[in-house]
């Protein structure tokens, strides 16, 4: 197994390094430690720009029925039919 300056001097000179120059500079890396900790959170960011403003929704102000509709209100003064449902 090659030394750690002989497996830089194969790399930093820019020669092509051979598959067992990679598996010999993973085994002088040696073997994974343990999980760390986690980090402490840091500071708050900015606040982002406000958003555009939405469109204004439409909601129901009020239902009828004569019998054989129910009728809708909505707040933008349109008016939705909905067939009465027939109970037999």
């Amino acid at each position: 197994m090659a030394t750690k300056e002989e497996l830089k001097q194969t790399f930093v000179t820019g020669a092509v390094p051979t598959e067992s120059d990679f598996h010999d500079l993973i085994d002088v890396a040696g073997s994974q430690g343990p999980k760390g900790e986690p980090g402490s959170d840091g500071d708050q960011g900015p606040t982002g720009e406000t958003g555009a403003s939405g469109s204004n929704g439409v909601s129901v102000v009020g239902a009828t029925s004569d019998g054989d509709n129910i009728v809708f209100e909505m707040s933008d003064d349109a008016t939705i039919e909905v067939p009465w449902p027939t109970q037999e």
